[in-house]
């Protein structure tokens, strides 16, 4: 179908003021249908034509020459009065005549016109029905009695085919949107649901295996794939670059005109930010921003918010501030320091930071300053699993992730109970996981919950309050359902942004277990990043390492739970199996996979899924 046509290429030509570029595409792809509709007699219709041309013009003239000669003889014989009369009323029978050859003339042409149109229209559905390809003439349209979608409107081009816009989306497609396909009577399979983002594309939700994709799940061409033993059925649709570009079309669509100024001192950078942005209304810090420095005259033309950006987020987990701290000795990612409230103003800072950040991503400015994946699940709302706990305490990990894979029923001496201890300014803190928990103890039906109970505290105990100030600011710039269809490496991309990622350093920088640098598996490996672009590669070291930054030196200086940690593969499971990963040490499991088709297809499908499938 023509309205198959990529809408995103689409929305750049219209942007770019080109929408006959657009066209002539949409032509050259219909030219083979349009080419083939030709109206039948056209011949005859045109011969007809230009015999009753000829005819009317031979009469005129006969009929113009006659009361000139009757002139003449009425001259001779009668008196002018009755000659005039006599003039008069042959003059009213030429025009009665030529009034009558004409009508008899616009009849012909309307029956032809009327019996083109039919074949054309004949010839045009002969050539649906064939092609899958049809338009909608003029009466076909005015014959639809309901009324267009808000925001759509009718078009017909130059050569008289319909065609629909939307300029608040920035479509224009063949297919009329009262008709659009994924408008289906049929009920979406269990599980599935059909939601629409705030700039009115359609997505599907898969509650099956929380995933979401832009296919109709009705669609035959729609496959869920099982992959491997792990019992579940994966499918994704990934599109980075097309919801970074959704993402930015609603900042454009909702930026504040105008501008405003922010002046700020070098020397006190976090406390004049936080004032400025904190007194500043939400709306006008979506309008294009100026920042400048006192007793500099620099005019900034993006460069120096850029600045202001990457500076302000260093400031940010300054630790006389006390806000944020590292993850542990050797992840220096950025999380909520529980003991952020020993700052009186805490709230109100985490309030501004919220803002700050916000306005990082509606204006499209990187930060520089990288916070844990389980900081940006928490923005997201979403769900933390056992693999978050691996980067930020393996101990726990390791503990937890025994307890689930083992019977502890069987184990006599083995007492736990719904409870927790909390580190907080060197003193621990004691309390319940749930309601009378110090005398409830874990037993196998109920560890699932001790399980999700133990790790929701490990990231949300003691920084609850600071998370939702975190929140009310971001949420004042970017509203929730912008990020809807995001997850939380999106998210860490979207504000820190992509380094150009050195194969050559990579490869050089990896160490083998049990493979070597000449085996088949590892070839093929490296095969697979030279094929990927940038954005990918960087999707795979964030699978393996965690995180989308390398540190400065490159791979060379990569940390570990354990202090600097190489790139690491080890060979691990059986061809089935999806890779896993093991952030805390760089290190990512890769099966012996025979063929390169084989690990490029298990690699895809191990770094483009949300929740983690294939890991432990």
């Amino acid at each position: 179908m023509l309205n198959n046509l990529n809408s995103f290429q689409l929305w750049l030509a219209m942007q770019n003021n080109n929408i006959d570029s657009i066209l002539n595409s949409r032509y050259n792809m219909a030219s083979s249908v349009t080419s083939s509709v030709t109206p039948p007699n056209v011949n005859a219709y045109n011969n007809s034509k230009i015999i009753i041309i000829i005819t009317s013009m031979i009469l005129l003239v006969i009929m113009t020459m006659i009361p000139f000669w009757i002139l003449f003889l009425m001259s001779v014989i009668a008196t002018s009065l009755i000659a005039i009369i006599i003039i008069i009323i042959i003059i009213i029978i030429i025009i009665i005549i030529i009034i009558i050859i004409g009508g008899n003339a616009s009849n012909n042409n309307n029956n032809n016109e009327s019996s083109n149109k039919c074949s054309s229209s004949s010839s045009s559905n002969n050539n649906n029905n064939s092609n899958g390809v049809g338009e909608n003439t003029d009466e076909q349209v005015q014959g639809q009695e309901s009324p267009l979608p808000e925001g759509w409107e009718l078009n017909i081009d130059k050569r008289g085919r319909v065609y629909y816009t939307n300029r608040r989306l920035r479509i224009t497609q063949w297919e009329d949107p009262r008709q659009q396909s994924f408008f289906r009577d049929d009920p979406l399979p269990d599980g599935w649901e059909m939601s629409f983002t705030d700039g009115g594309v359609v997505y599907f939700i898969n509650h099956n295996n929380k995933t979401t994709t832009y296919k109709d799940p009705r669609k035959k061409e729609h496959v869920v794939c099982p992959i491997g033993n792990f019992g579940v059925a994966l499918q994704y649709e990934r599109n980075f670059k097309w919801k970074m570009n959704q993402f930015r079309l609603n900042c454009v669509n909702h930026a504040t005109p105008g501008f405003v100024k922010i002046i700020l001192s070098r020397e006190h950078l976090f406390e004049d930010s936080f004032i400025q942005i904190s007194r500043i209304p939400a709306s006008d810090l979506k309008r294009k921003l100026f920042i400048s420095y006192q007793d500099e005259d620099a005019l900034d033309y993006g460069g120096v918010a850029r600045d202001w950006f990457m500076r302000l987020s260093h400031e940010v987990c300054n630790p006389i501030f006390s806000l944020f701290e590292y993850v542990n000795n050797h992840n220096y990612r950025l999380q909520i320091n529980p003991a952020s409230f020993v700052n009186p103003d805490y709230l109100k800072y985490f309030t501004f930071i919220g803002r700050f950040v916000g306005m990082a991503l509606f204006h499209g400015k990187f930060i520089d300053s990288g916070f844990s994946l389980s900081f940006y699940k928490s923005i997201l709302n979403r769900k933390f699993c056992l693999k978050d706990v691996e980067s930020h305490d393996v101990h726990m990990y390791n503990s937890l992730l025994w307890l689930k894979t083992h019977n502890i029923d069987d184990a006599d001496d083995l007492e736990i109970y719904f409870n927790d201890d909390i580190d907080v300014l060197g003193q621990l803190e004691h309390y319940e996981l749930k309601e009378g928990g110090d005398n409830i103890k874990v037993t196998e039906q109920s560890k699932l919950e001790y399980i999700e109970l133990k790790i929701n505290s490990l990231f949300t105990r003691g920084v609850d309050e600071q998370m939702k100030a975190f929140k009310s600011g971001f949420h004042e710039i970017i509203p929730k359902q912008w990020l809807i269809l995001l997850d939380e490496r999106e998210l860490e991309l979207m504000l820190c942004g992509m380094q150009e990622i050195n194969v050559d350093d990579w490869q050089k920088n990896t160490i083998y277990r049990h493979y070597t640098p000449t085996s088949k598996t590892i070839i093929h490996f490296w095969k697979f990043v030279h094929n990927l672009d940038n954005e990918r590669r960087t999707r795979l070291l964030q699978f393996v390492t965690g995180t989308c930054r390398l540190p400065l030196g490159g791979f060379s200086h990569l940390i570990g739970n354990n202090g600097p940690q190489k790139f690491c593969i080890e060979k691990m499971g059986k061809e089935s199996w999806l890779p896993r990963s093991h952030t805390c040490f760089n290190r990512i499991d890769l099966p012996p996979y025979k063929t390169y088709d084989q690990l490029a297809e298990k690699l895809t499908y191990a770094i483009e899924e949300t929740e983690g499938f294939g890991q432990e």
